[in-house]
């Protein structure tokens, strides 16, 4: 948000991020349901994943941030897509995956909706890229852990590949 010009704090996010308060119910040694990181946070946001947090995912996420800016979910491996919207400016979350060896996981809702997730899911923010034309070579993130680093576009496809190529385009100010 602070991209595109507003300062809203960490604490003001937080109260207004949806949480789905499912509980995880394990319903057998390899399987259990828990609930929709794309409806809210699911499990304690001070948790530990995989135990007993996970996280929000791209349209669960739009739903705070679209209180105070334009957000649109996108596909970050759709490479035009990706260069039209840091080209106007707009920075685009991406979800990824922390590691060497991130193994992917799914659960049901008790809706019987399947979630695919990720083993150390994780979040960045695509800041630039280079390429040409429909191809991009490199993007640059900002991690949350370790600052801005660049990553090739097979690195970037393949960590946010494991959580379905998710992404967040923060476009403007909503009013």
């Amino acid at each position: 948000l602070l991209a595109v010009g507003l300062d809203v704090p960490e604490s003001i996010l937080l109260d207004g991020l949806p949480m789905d308060p499912t509980p995880k119910r394990w319903t057998s040694a390899s399987s259990f349901t828990w609930g929709d990181p794309d409806e809210g946070f699911v499990g304690n946001i001070n948790g530990r994943m995989p135990s007993t947090g996970y996280g929000i995912h791209a349209q669960g996420l739009a739903k705070v941030a679209s209180l105070y800016a334009a957000a649109l979910p996108i596909r970050v491996n759709d490479a035009a897509r990706l260069m039209t919207a840091i080209d106007a400016g707009h920075p685009v979350i991406a979800w990824s995956v922390l590691g060497n060896e991130p193994r992917g996981y799914t659960w049901q809702t008790p809706a019987g909706k399947k979630i695919y997730a990720a083993l150390y899911e994780h979040s960045v923010v695509v800041a630039g890229y280079t390429g040409s034309g429909n191809t991009i070579e490199k993007v640059f993130v900002v991690d949350p852990r370790t600052g801005l680093r660049e990553e090739s576009w097979e690195e970037f496809i393949w960590r946010t590949g494991f959580l379905n190529y998710q992404g967040l385009e923060i476009q403007g100010v909503a009013f």
